[in-house]
């Protein structure tokens, strides 16, 4: 259903370089989505016409208790498909313009304590004579 997606995997491989891995992730994160359109019954045509499509699939990724990392890399990967697709001029538009993915929290970093700093003062002290 979703256009030239064998050729989309060639040139992930050959002009962007990217890893087996990275290509997997990508394929699964768009043959995903694929299957939530066949199961609405939503053609190509409506996916390009339609905004409101993508945002139903987020929002239904939202709601299926998926976390905000793997629904922002889902946004990647359709953003990149898309974008395959404009660049070989079968859509002119990117459907994801205007949709926006949750915000990932930051992780503080790990600091050490004034006794482990002191700890390893010492120890590198004594490491060096």
């Amino acid at each position: 259903m979703l256009k030239n997606l064998e050729h989309y995997v060639q040139v992930l491989k050959i002009e962007k370089n990217h890893s087996s891995n990275t290509i997997d992730s990508y394929l699964s994160d768009i043959k995903s989505f694929e299957k939530y359109l066949v199961k609405r019954k939503i053609s190509f045509k409506q996916i390009v016409n339609e905004a409101e499509i993508i945002q139903k699939y987020f929002k239904y990724l939202n709601r299926s208790k998926i976390s905000p990392t793997s629904i922002k890399r889902k946004y990647s990967s359709l953003s990149s498909y898309f974008s395959y697709l404009i660049d070989r001029k079968i859509i002119k538009k990117n459907p994801l313009n205007g949709i926006y993915t949750p915000k990932l929290s930051k992780k503080l970093p790990t600091v050490l304590s004034i006794e482990e700093i002191k700890r390893g003062m010492v120890g590198e002290i004594f490491i060096s004579i």
